[in-house]
């Protein structure tokens, strides 16, 4: 099979401006909040009103078993945050309703079926936003006068966390197979650069350990030289990360430890729907709370324990549920053709996918407005991706 060539040219006429909207999604999230949600309900609008224009070119996915389960898990989802919001406390300023709408994103691509041509072209304005945004970054904040890369963009933590996404992006492209390997690689350095001057602990850890993993899924030969830059850029790495190593390894438990174990301590009491949106700050005891290392906590930094607590553990097992199906497919499509073109896609998807993972155990995708707009299309091109009808997986 011949890989498609990334242009525009190739994609159908009908297809272009869903495609540029998605496109400038994922790119907007490196430099504004109000804009990403601006274009993410321009997609959704585009997708409503284009009428049977995928139908008519065969692009939507047919309801295939594992299609229908995941709809079913995200219906459950859907329905049962929004019930938690009827329980959000009343002193709570600004409730997250980004939540509610931010999954129909999910549906929407499944309905286009999304192909593998433009997953890259996505990917590509994924990296190459990010490479601008981190630019901007590293300029603005000379080496010698930064203790710490504060993000001028859309927050400190999200905007970093979005820059190891774009890193894995730019290694997963340059081990496809399409294009000179060394344009990605560059592509994502500025990324992974404003990552490891930054004083964030986990984004440093999650791009490396997630960059080692895509080389093990894809160049397995080459994992050991991998290993060894790796190593090399974790010598490198802010004071901070050493300060919490440190810190760690005298016997302290991690800061976020007693965080989670209070609200472990919390979940056989959670209602069927939570305590509600916004119920952290009357929830998390006084001594957990002052058990951080620099700041007050925000959050249960888990967002698996945050959406227990706050929107009920129906939805948490639901939440569970969709990301499972969603990756159980992703990684048996991965090994399935694994003589086609599109195996280091869908491996590639699969891993950035168990990346978003792990920032959610180590904090907040889904209730963050930029994170969850970018997680929910992931979640859904991984799904097109590996579905075993799509015309790119036979």
């Amino acid at each position: 099979m011949t890989p498609a060539k990334l242009t525009f040219a190739t994609l159908p006429p009908g297809d272009r401006p869903i495609i540029i909207l998605l496109a400038l999604i994922v790119a907007s999230g490196f430099w504004s909040t109000a804009a990403t949600e601006c274009f993410a309900l321009l997609f959704l609008a585009a997708v409503l009103v284009q009428g049977s224009a995928y139908r008519e070119q065969h692009r939507s996915r047919e309801l295939r078993p594992e299609t229908l389960l995941q709809l079913l898990f995200w219906i459950v989802y859907v329905a049962t945050t929004l019930v938690s919001f009827y329980n959000a406390p009343s002193t709570t300023e600004t409730l997250p309703f980004h939540m509610i709408w931010h999954p129909l994103l999910f549906p929407a691509l499944l309905m286009l079926g999304v192909r593998a041509s433009e997953v890259r072209v996505l990917a590509i304005v994924f990296v190459a936003s990010a490479c601008l945004a981190a630019l901007a970054t590293l300029a603005t904040f000379p080496f010698s006068n930064a203790q710490h890369l504060e993000a001028i963009f859309t927050g400190d933590t999200t905007f970093f966390d979005l820059l190891v996404l774009a890193a894995l992006a730019s290694v997963c492209l340059a081990l496809s197979g399409n294009g000179p390997p060394w344009i990605f690689l560059l592509a994502g350095l500025p990324a992974a650069t404003a990552v490891m001057l930054s004083a964030e602990r986990a984004p440093v850890v999650i791009m490396l350990v997630g960059s080692l993993a895509v080389v093990l899924a894809t160049r397995p030969r080459k994992a050991f030289i991998w290993a060894g830059i790796a190593a090399l850029l974790l010598l490198l790495s802010p004071q901070a990360l050493w300060m919490k190593l440190d810190w760690f390894f005298h016997g302290h438990p991690l800061d976020r430890y007693p965080v989670w174990m209070a609200g472990l301590q919390l979940v056989p009491s959670t209602p069927m729907f939570g305590y509600g949106p916004g119920s952290f700050e009357a929830l998390l005891p006084t001594e957990a709370r002052m058990a951080f290392i620099h700041r007050p906590p925000a959050s249960w930094h888990n967002d698996f324990l945050q959406t227990t607590l706050e929107n009920g553990w129906i939805t948490s097992l639901a939440y569970i549920a969709l990301l499972l199906s969603v990756i159980v497919p992703a990684l048996k499509a991965s090994m399935r053709y694994a003589s086609s073109s599109n195996a280091a896609l869908a491996a590639a998807l699969s891993l950035l996918l168990l990346s978003g993972f792990c920032c959610s155990a180590l904090g907040l995708v889904i209730s963050t407005s930029v994170l969850g707009t970018i997680f929910w299309i992931l979640l859904a091109l991984t799904a097109s991706v590996a579905s075993k009808d799509h015309p790119h997986a036979h």
